[in-house]
């Protein structure tokens, strides 16, 4: 006996810029959605996108309403100076990310003009805030009618599958950020871990700076795929059930969790409302020069000369350099300190 399987026939990917259609899809469709944008006559390609409740939206282009013919960067969460390559099929988790999140911040429902130039020398893409009083009655900015969805993935399911969590209605009347909630029950383990992922997307994930995570002293990252290993841990008696509630909106994040039957409710936030807490200290703690450029491990105090800017002096050692990590509110449990990539990690006590 024989098996046939008939698999999609291959698509040679154009090198050059003939005029054709490209498509832009993102996460603020939950990548679903495969959208061509305008092309003018100049040549360029353009398109409007609204930044929603996480205050950052990644994307990438195509030729075709695939990723047969991807037009990608060469690393994730690329800003508009990355190296563009394709069309291709190689584009899979290589993303270009509008960050609204920087210096200066973009706020939810600001809308950016996405504009990609092709010619045979190079391809070129850009993306710049759009003012309000340049935005059309009629206009349709890419990601203004969809609405996320929110997933619990635990140790409870062997971290097999997402289960869902349903929106709750605000009936107060007020104006709340949009708020989700499940539940799950503790296991003979009588603990359990969880991480909380959007559209289903593991690249999306929302997970504590640290690992087995049950302090609410540790701020909590995301939407990215870099938590790997980093869950939330709740601990109660077997069959007890437990109640997940997480909202977010215009880039700041809550999570909750309640336990009827202890009485206990835990509350973690997001890294920014961390960090930008009334009366957060931070201490350098490493090896810096002494007045005969001798290093010495010490602490030093940084000053906060604005909500969020910490800084402090330091003297360099004989050789020029200074080692260091940055400890908060004084706790060895809390420290921020970089990876290989030089990219900030933490508060945790994996330094």
């Amino acid at each position: 006996s024989a098996i046939r399987y008939e698999l999609p026939r291959p698509v040679a990917p154009r090198v050059q810029p003939i005029g054709q259609t490209v498509f832009i899809c993102g996460t603020w469709s939950g990548w679903k959605d495969y959208d061509a944008m305008e092309r003018g006559t100049d040549g360029a390609y353009r398109c409007t996108v609204r930044l929603g409740p996480s205050r950052c939206e990644k994307f990438f282009l195509s030729c075709s309403q695939d990723t047969y013919e991807a037009i990608h960067p060469l690393f994730d969460e690329a800003d508009q100076t990355a190296q563009i390559v394709g069309p291709d099929w190689d584009g899979k988790g290589l993303n270009f990310m509008i960050d609204g999140r920087g210096d200066g911040g973009s706020s939810e429902g600001t809308v950016f003009e996405v504009c990609f130039t092709w010619t045979e020398e190079r391809k070129k893409l850009a993306w710049q805030k759009v003012a309000a009083s340049y935005m059309f009655d009629d206009a349709r900015p890419l990601g203004g009618g969809f609405e996320h969805s929110y997933q619990l993935r635990g140790s409870w399911r062997d971290w097999q599958g997402f289960q869902e969590l349903r929106r709750v209605e605000n009936s107060s009347g007020s104006v709340v950020a949009p708020t989700f909630e499940g539940t799950f029950r503790i296991g003979f383990r009588l603990q359990e871990e969880f991480q909380i992922v959007r559209d289903g997307d593991m690249a999306q994930a929302f997970y504590p700076c640290s690992t087995r995570c049950s302090q609410t002293t540790v701020p909590f990252r995301g939407p990215d795929g870099h938590g790997k290993g980093r869950n939330w841990l709740i601990r109660g008696a077997q069959h007890e059930t437990v109640k997940v509630v997480f909202s977010c909106a215009d880039g700041r994040a809550s999570l909750r969790v309640e336990r009827p039957a202890a009485q206990e409710q835990l509350t973690w936030y997001d890294w920014e409302t961390w960090a930008l807490k009334p009366g957060r200290s931070l201490q350098l703690s490493g090896s810096f020069g002494s007045g005969g450029g001798r290093a010495e491990h010490s602490y030093l105090p940084m000053i906060e000369e604005s909500p969020g800017l910490h800084v402090a002096e330091i003297v360099l050692d004989a050789v020029g350099g200074a080692s260091f990590q940055v400890l908060a509110d004084e706790r060895t449990d809390l420290v921020l300190y970089p990876n290989e990539e030089m990219t900030l990690q933490g508060p945790d006590t994996e330094a």
